[in-house]
């Protein structure tokens, strides 16, 4: 299992305009794709504000 404070803070040095894309995030946490959408999920549903665009994921600052 990934530990999900770690993808937070990785995700927390990307931003709008520097997203980091999913298979960087893969290969980082060594997860698949579907691992990491499935992190990413429980991460928005505690509250993060992950976004995601079509070049990848950032911690969208409130």
């Amino acid at each position: 299992m990934t530990d999900l404070n770690h993808l937070i803070a990785v995700l927390k040095l990307y931003t709008e305009h520097n997203p980091v894309t999913s298979s960087s995030l893969e290969q980082k946490f060594e997860v698949t794709g579907a691992e990491l959408r499935s992190y990413i999920r429980k991460l928005r549903r505690a509250g993060h504000p992950i976004a995601n665009s079509p070049f990848g994921y950032y911690y969208a600052k409130s």
